[in-house]
Formats: structure tokens, C-alpha cells, sequence
């Protein structure tokens, strides 16, 4: 029988820590493999994450630019999202549970964080997709996906503050008149 690894029982979260570093560490050793297969056959290598999406941790607004703002300028920061950072943080705890996802063997899972900052700059803003995707460094495909998504778990979370009306629509003549 081989001596523990380690000099005491690991707790929950260390577990959960040590788990996600292996995975990780065996996603990256299997694309070294992978990578070393292919050089080999010359297999041209198909594009998953483009390279500059791959960097939204280190260089996307939410690491980068809000981070400066909340910090430096909160006025500023406000002027972005409409909400100061603490009211930020608090409407992402409440949020969080109905947007969080795994992370995959593929690819890392968008963070919370990620998906609600361009849902309220889109709401603030007005920004297309398009602008959004470059700043926050998620594709456009997925920003057209994430904001339905995080629009329901805020409308979900705060409709006791939130008030909505109600439109009937009614056809008379082929002429739409509204009643409300």
C-alpha cells in the first residue's frame, strides 16, 4: 500500500479545487496530444475558441475595464451600468443561481459575472451584439443567447419591483389599436 499523499483529509472544497485542476491538466495534456497527432498526419487544425476570445479572462471588460471603474471611478462605472458596483454585486448574487453553468471538457463555462455585465450594458446602452461580443470577448452567437437568458432570471428575481403593461391587441378592420 503506497504513504498518503496528503498529510491530512482533504476538506470539501479542496477536493472540488483539486478535481477542476486535474481536469484541467489532462484537457491540456490531451490537446498536447491531439495537437502531436495531427502534426503528424497533417490534419489541419479546426478553430473552437478564436484566439482573442480565449483571452476574456485576461483582457475582456469585465477583468480589465469594470474592475478599473468600480474601483477608480464608481461614477463612471454607474454611468456604464446604470447601478453602482454594490448594487451590481448584490443583483448577481440574486441572479446567479439561474444563469451559472458547468465548465465543460471542452471549454470553460461563461462566468455569471461575464453575462450580466453585457445584459446591462446592452440595456443601458443600447450597444449592437456585435460591440458587445468585442468587449466583453464572448461570441455573438453566445451574447444572443445569454441575454434572453439573464433577462429572464432578473425579470424572475425582481418582478415584485418591476411593473410591466400589460398591452391587448385587437384587430378591427386591419388596424391595430392598442388598449391599455
Amino acid at each position: 500500500m503506497s504513504p498518503p499523499v496528503f498529510s491530512r483529509p482533504l476538506t470539501f472544497s479542496e477536493y472540488n479545487s483539486l478535481q477542476l485542476t486535474l481536469v484541467k491538466i489532462s484537457k491540456i495534456l490531451a490537446e498536447e496530444v491531439i495537437d502531436a497527432i495531427d502534426s503528424e498526419v497533417n490534419i489541419p487544425k479546426r478553430l473552437w475558441v478564436r484566439k482573442w476570445i480565449k483571452r476574456r479572462n485576461q483582457l475582456g471588460a469585465s477583468n480589465l475595464l469594470l474592475k478599473e471603474l468600480a474601483v477608480e471611478d464608481p461614477a463612471e462605472y454607474r454611468l456604464f451600468l446604470r447601478m453602482t458596483p454594490e448594487v451590481f454585486e448584490e443583483l448577481l448574487i440574486r441572479v446567479s443561481p439561474y444563469i451559472q453553468r458547468q465548465d465543460t471538457l471542452k471549454r470553460e463555462a461563461v462566468s455569471e459575472r461575464t453575462k450580466l455585465e453585457p445584459t446591462l450594458t446592452f440595456l443601458a446602452s443600447g450597444c449592437n451584439y456585435r460591440v458587445l461580443s468585442h468587449l466583453f470577448r464572448v461570441p455573438k452567437s453566445t451574447i444572443s443567447k445569454l441575454l434572453p437568458e439573464v433577462l429572464d432570471a432578473i425579470y424572475q428575481n425582481l418582478k415584485e419591483f418591476i411593473q410591466v403593461r400589460k398591452l391587448i391587441l385587437k384587430y378591427i378592420f386591419h388596424e391595430i389599436v392598442l388598449l391599455i
